[in-house]
């Protein structure tokens, strides 16, 4: 009875080694991201930060509820545009969407854009949606 409590409580310490190794050995943890997707309400580059609406899932109710984000953005952020091409593009269809850089000068109110955020403050990368066709 006594060398099975004895074992038992072995084995608890040794997984409790075996954590404390695999924790430290994986450095910091990994950057989060959170993702915005709405129309963006409050740009200001000069001062680094913009608002986007981001649009919930669809209630109970039939509504979707609207939460504004504050996001800051860095001179690490990446802006980019989506858009649809007027001919066949890069994969061969006509009419798809395509990426292509934007200057951060590019990014305005009233845009529809996906945040990608770490942890929700930073903005990472900026995508702004031109969904008009072309």
């Amino acid at each position: 009875m006594r060398c099975g409590y004895a074992l038992r409580k072995m084995s608890v310490e040794c997984c409790a080694v075996l954590a404390l190794v695999a924790l430290s050995a994986s450095g910091s943890p990994a950057a989060v991201e959170v993702r915005y997707a709405g129309t963006l309400v409050a740009v200001d580059m000069a001062a680094g930060t913009l608002v986007v609406e981001d649009v919930g899932p669809v209630s109970d109710t039939g509504k979707s509820p609207i939460t504004r984000h504050r996001i800051q953005v860095g001179p690490s952020t990446q802006f980019t545009l989506v858009k649809r091409t007027t001919d066949v593009g890069p994969t061969g269809w006509v009419g798809e969407y395509v990426e292509t850089p934007l200057a951060a000068s590019g990014v305005k109110d009233g845009d529809y854009a996906v945040v990608i955020t770490d942890r929700g403050k930073r903005a990472l990368k900026i995508t702004v949606v031109d969904a008009r066709e072309p």
